[in-house]
């Protein structure tokens, strides 16, 4: 860390001047360097208010009051409370449920959403921020009916879609319901991704009509010229076409046989989906076939293959990733998928060269393993490739040596740090340098470099920001 001070006093050296310093007691300095405690750091910090411009006041008085509510102290609570002028009961309600949510508080976070529940007032990100927390605590019946509070009509704008989309992610992620092979398979069929709007009114009508013994031929004649809408019709009907499950077995058993060939991935998925949904004597007869065509499927396939036969068993976190079930944001779910198929070394060979699954959003994917891989050693290799790829000076470069740099502040890899942090683009950031002190005990300095520097914006809740981090997690072991 004394690295990244000196780097960045030579930084503020260099810059003019926007405001004079505002100068540290000394005394204060020193009782606080012997024995950093939440109030005297915080102190010295509120010490250096004088040089926050207007328009940032009110941001970085909300951060010395989270900052004291993650303290638990009630007398700092009080006191920042004097401090800031921070009354507002909306805005305390803000601070209070960001705080319970960064603490994992149980109680106060099902008491929010009880109380969001009972129609009492919150607006769009509090509700967001409320669904969110409940979600990360297995409160998922709760997170969904505050969720549903969010406006999302058509008279809403952008923010509150944007909101609700977000705590619907959140909830899916976190969301423990069992999941089948059958409900994966059932998903799939009811897609319409395939069909445009009159397809999809013609696939509802031919429903009453589907087990006739005449229906298969009817759809072979209607989709005669396309192959992958014809097995996606008979993945949408397979419950009514294979029941009676003669001669349906014998006609898909053919159909793997010779044309839907199952050492194609995109057809192996599909067939096996069809098999979920079917009788079982059908599925059993289409697996058979299955394995004759493809008796050395990929990682990815076999495991399918395995799991359809198990039917209605619920499935694993694990296998929940391999059939693409695992909830939560683009970036969340292509992570687990590629730590559920991949062994370590491929996840890490496509990740470097950016081959799929990385091909999009892959420093935000990366970040997303990193939090997801319950490997410790593999996350730390995960965390030292973003730390490689980070150092091109790019927009995505700046973002691995970011998220890297964060996760290995969290997590206490003060090697990666070390790594992470030279190749930010910012090493000044006094978020950044706090994080740092967790390493060595030492976020004194940090505000005596700041009393020495310019800077009068938002950065100085960038401060507290990072310091919240130290007043949560605690400093790192000195090994």
């Amino acid at each position: 860390m004394k690295d990244a001070l000196v780097f960045a006093a030579m930084a503020a050296l260099a810059a003019a001047a926007a405001a004079p310093a505002v100068s540290q007691n000394d005394s204060k300095l020193k009782a606080c360097t012997a024995a950093p405690t939440h109030a005297c750091v915080l102190d010295l910090l509120w010490d250096q208010m004088p040089k926050v411009g207007r328009d940032y006041q009110a941001e970085t008085r909300r951060a010395f009051i989270d900052a004291a509510l993650l303290s638990g102290d009630k007398a700092l609570i009080d006191l920042y409370i004097q401090r800031t002028e921070w009354r507002n009961p909306d805005a305390l309600d803000s601070s209070h449920i960001a705080v319970a949510r960064q603490k994992a508080d149980k109680a106060a976070l099902i008491s929010y959403g009880d109380k969001a529940i009972s129609r009492l007032r919150f607006d769009w990100y509090q509700l967001n921020a409320i669904a969110n927390g409940l979600a990360e605590i297995g409160e998922t019946d709760r997170a969904r009916k505050v969720a549903e509070l969010i406006p999302r009509g058509d008279e809403d704008g952008v923010t509150e879609l944007n909101l609700y989309q977000h705590a619907q992610d959140v909830i899916a992620f976190h969301d423990t319901t069992p999941v089948t092979a059958r409900i994966w398979a059932d998903g799939k069929a009811a897609s319409n991704d395939w069909w445009d709007e009159a397809e999809i009114t013609w696939l509802k009508a031919a429903t009453p009509r589907a087990s006739a013994a005449t229906f298969t031929k009817e759809l072979q004649d209607r989709y005669r010229a396309d192959g992958w809408k014809y097995l996606n019709a008979l993945l949408r009907f397979a419950p009514q076409i294979t029941n009676p499950p003669e001669p349906a077995a014998a006609m898909l058993r053919a159909h793997i046989e010779g044309f839907a060939d199952p050492r194609n991935e995109r057809i192996a998925e599909v067939l096996l989906a069809i098999a979920a949904r079917a009788h079982p004597d059908v599925r059993t007869a289409m697996l058979a076939a299955f394995d004759a065509r493809q008796p050395s499927p990929p990682v990815q396939i076999a495991r399918m293959r395995v799991l359809v036969e198990t039917g209605d068993a619920p499935l694993e976190a694990t296998d929940k990733a391999v059939l693409g079930l695992t909830g939560g944001s683009y970036k969340q779910r292509i992570a687990a998928r590629a730590l559920a198929t991949l062994t370590p070394d491929e996840f890490i060979a496509k990740a470097r060269a950016g081959e799929a699954p990385f091909t999009l959003s892959r420093p935000a994917v990366l970040r997303a393993a990193l939090h997801q891989t319950a490997d410790k050693a593999f996350a730390l290799t995960i965390g030292q490739l973003m730390a490689e790829l980070g150092e091109p000076r790019t927009i995505d470069g700046y973002d691995y040596a970011q998220y890297a740099t964060e996760w290995a502040a969290d997590t206490c890899q003060a090697d990666l740090f070390k790594l992470a942090e030279s190749r930010l683009a910012r090493r000044d950031g006094l978020d950044t340098m706090m994080w740092a002190a967790r390493f060595d005990r030492d976020p004194v300095s940090i505000v005596e470099y700041l009393s020495h520097d310019d800077r009068i914006s938002s950065e100085i809740s960038d401060a507290l920001k990072g310091y919240q981090r130290i007043i949560l997690n605690g400093y790192c072991s000195a090994s």
